[in-house]
């Protein structure tokens, strides 16, 4: 109801590992239907993410990128809180594929290029972010933690595959 969408088919977007994530579609006014994204942030997420988000994306914008952008409630809010304290935004939807690992060399120079594109896109954003998680791209504190994670005892059945996977990540980070 936040954003008109009550009597609107939504459908499961099954990809993506963090928040839950919905594409809704309703029919425009001038006879063509819109798609918007419709996501369920993870408790991890504090709603003034959403401060960031409707920031970035304007400024990327403004630089000539394609991008998702927020859509305000209809009482011009960033998010909408729910009776469980659940906090929802609402998205453009931007028609494509969503691609989650590259099977051609093609593919992830592809993705090189929109990566460097938004590098280049954001390197004079002048902006304080609302939310922050510190040491989420601590890789050195990681692979410590994954390390004594690794020589601890376990009873479950996938303690010695879990080994094995811990091995090879650390032996893989030391050449790198």
């Amino acid at each position: 109801n936040a954003w008109g969408f009550a009597k609107s088919p939504i459908d499961v977007i099954s990809v993506g590992l963090i928040n839950a994530t919905y594409r809704v579609h309703r029919p425009a006014r001038e006879g063509r239907d819109v798609a918007f994204i419709l996501q369920r942030l993870h408790p991890l997420f504090a709603a003034e993410v959403n401060s960031d988000i409707e920031r970035i994306t304007e400024h990327l914008a403004l630089r000539g990128m394609r991008t998702p952008r927020l859509i305000r409630t209809n009482t011009d809010a960033r998010f909408f809180v729910d009776e469980e304290s659940r906090v929802w935004r609402v998205l453009s939807y931007i028609e494509g594929r969503c691609l989650t690992e590259f099977r051609t060399p093609s593919l992830a120079h592809a993705a090189g290029v929109i990566a460097g594109r938004f590098a280049t896109a954001t390197m004079d954003l002048d902006h304080t972010f609302a939310f922050t998680r510190p040491g989420v791209h601590d890789t050195a504190k990681h692979l410590r933690t994954l390390q004594t994670a690794s020589t601890m005892t376990n009873a479950f059945d996938e303690a010695d595959e879990a080994k094995l996977l811990a091995e090879s990540i650390m032996q893989f980070a030391t050449s790198l």
